[in-house]
């Protein structure tokens, strides 16, 4: 399981709330917008060029086909995440798929976690407090459990451990 966090950022200060990404096309422009903001970071890396190529449409999908048999799975664990954050009162922006390459570049199943706007006044004190990250980081945790418990309990039945 792959898990990355991030807090998020917009040129408008309205936009706040979490939301939970795992690899796929873009579904809006906006999470286009997104996906090569993240991305754009990639290119400061020493011998980018080298280690990164672009991703193109072509390549997004048939690496996302290639990696299909891990989506089910990047997407039920990026659906507790959300669950958990909506218990501590946080603002559920969804799952969504994008093309990050930190998720294209993982063979197993990966999210990209947005804690929140730090262009949000309200978003960027809630993560200031260090009680707040405390609750982020406990309900990451919940959701590993649950998805974790999910999937042990789907080996199990495979191999004939229930009965």
């Amino acid at each position: 399981l792959f898990v990355c966090i991030h807090a998020n950022a917009n040129v408008k200060s309205t936009p706040y709330g979490t939301e939970t990404y795992v690899l796929g096309l873009h579904k809006t422009d906006e999470q286009e917008e997104i996906a090569a903001r993240e991305n754009s970071v990639i290119e400061l890396e020493e011998n980018s060029k080298n280690t990164y190529q672009k991703i193109t449409p072509e390549k997004l999908i048939a690496r996302t086909m290639q990696l299909s048999a891990y989506l089910n799975q990047s997407i039920s664990f990026a659906s507790q995440i959300q669950k958990e954050f909506k218990k501590i009162g946080r603002k559920d922006r969804g799952v969504k798929q994008a093309g990050f390459v930190v998720l294209y570049k993982t063979t197993m199943p990966s999210v990209l976690i947005e804690t929140g706007f730090l262009t949000n006044p309200t978003d960027n004190a809630f993560l200031k407090k260090s009680t707040n990250q405390q609750k982020m980081a406990q309900a990451i945790y919940n959701a590993f459990k649950r998805y974790n418990g999910s999937c042990n309990f789907i080996s199990k039945k495979r191999s004939g451990g229930y009965r």
